[in-house]
């Protein structure tokens, strides 16, 4: 009894850290007396308002990066749609122009696809990040869908695909973009040669290029995040974000393997 007595607030203290590693930010310890366990719950309580207070911070902070790549992304919008059309009319002349004034004309059609992509892609990530996204799923032979993506984007030749049929309920379109992702991702890094292996519930996308340095590996799917330190890549930054976001809607994820001078392993598991 005498023990019991002794060691309660030990117990009292470890429940609450406990509460607190759950995320419940508002758990606090009495603190009762002016001893060693008095002092112990007041440097608690107030370890965990600072952490309260910070964490509270940074969610503001994220809420208001979310709104501000909304609201980029949608003012964006309207003018792109006519640098869009211009750039279109502009394509459909490029042969007749002068050998001079043809190449800029062809860097400015060039830039605006690109510019096009990334409003596109921050249209998505909010429209995540808001929750308006929904999944229709439906049978889907993820060898067939795989195989359809190559097809379209003219990139079979350079692609290699391996295994049956494999069929899973889920969203085909949110498929479609992760794959495109992944495939594009592998051949813009890796080059040709890239190998697409398709299990039951898995999609593997190997390469054979320059390899991610550890250091990268863990931030990856981080928005805006280029392994290159120039940031003179082709990318926003985005992609692999989306991707990843995707694959949590369809109740799956996307794992990363890589080592410098063996190339990368990226593989959706659903």
């Amino acid at each position: 009894m005498l023990a019991r007595e002794a060691l309660r607030p030990v117990a009292r203290a470890s429940a609450a850290a406990h509460s607190l590693a759950e995320g419940l930010l508002e758990t606090r310890l009495p603190v009762e007396g002016q001893d060693e366990f008095g002092a112990w719950a007041q440097a608690f309580n107030e370890m965990a308002g600072a952490l309260e207070a910070k964490i509270d911070a940074l969610s503001a902070a994220q809420a208001r990066e979310r709104r501000f790549t909304a609201d980029v992304a949608h003012e964006l919008r309207t003018p792109l749609t006519g640098l869009v059309g211009e750039s279109s009319l502009l394509a459909e002349h490029l042969e007749g122009m002068p050998a001079e004034s043809r190449r800029p004309a062809e860097l400015l059609i060039s830039d605006v696809a690109r510019l096009r992509t990334l409003v596109e892609e921050l249209m998505e990530i909010s429209r995540l990040d808001a929750g308006a996204e929904s999944v229709h799923a439906e049978s889907v032979d993820l060898g067939s869908l795989t195989r359809a993506i190559l097809r379209s984007r003219g990139w079979e030749e350079r692609v290699r695909v391996d295994g049956g049929e494999a069929v899973v309920e889920s969203d085909p379109r949110r498929l479609e973009r992760i794959l495109a992702n992944l495939i594009g991702n592998a051949l813009d890094h890796g080059g040709d040669g890239v190998a697409v292996s398709v299990g039951p519930d898995f999609v593997e996308v190997a390469d054979h290029g320059p390899g991610i340095s550890p250091e990268h590996l863990p931030h990856l799917f981080e928005r805006f995040y280029k392994a290159d330190p120039s940031r003179s890549g082709r990318g926003s930054g985005l992609g692999l974000a989306i991707a990843q976001e995707n694959a949590r809607l369809l109740g799956g994820r996307i794992e990363v393997e890589s080592e410098p001078g063996q190339g990368s392993r990226f593989t959706l598991r659903l």
